[in-house]
């Protein structure tokens, strides 16, 4: 069975019920498989997600690491989106 299944794979008992050494031996598939339900359909992902998770690195992580101001941290990535959406061509609202 695939890590990520189909919807209709989220009901089959071979996936819900399998157990992950990760996280304990628990049952996560059973909770993920309930929580799909509530992911919005209309949802989609950023076509510049490479660059989100990138900056991430640049500003999240040292203030993360350096038990910095995550305030200052996240406004400053915010930023650093912005510009490069409206660089890219993209409307920030």
């Amino acid at each position: 069975m695939p890590w990520y299944p189909s919807p209709r794979g989220l009901a089959e008992p071979t996936w819900s019920s399998q157990t992950s050494d990760f996280f304990g031996g628990q049952k996560v598939n059973e909770l993920f498989g309930g929580i799909a339900n509530s992911v919005d359909a209309n949802f989609q992902w950023l076509p510049f997600m490479e660059y989100v998770y990138s900056s991430a690195q640049d500003t999240m992580t040292p203030a993360i690491t350096n038990k910095g101001d995550l305030v200052a941290a996240m406004k400053a990535w915010e930023a650093a989106l912005k510009t490069y959406a409206t660089q890219q061509g993209f409307t920030v609202a």
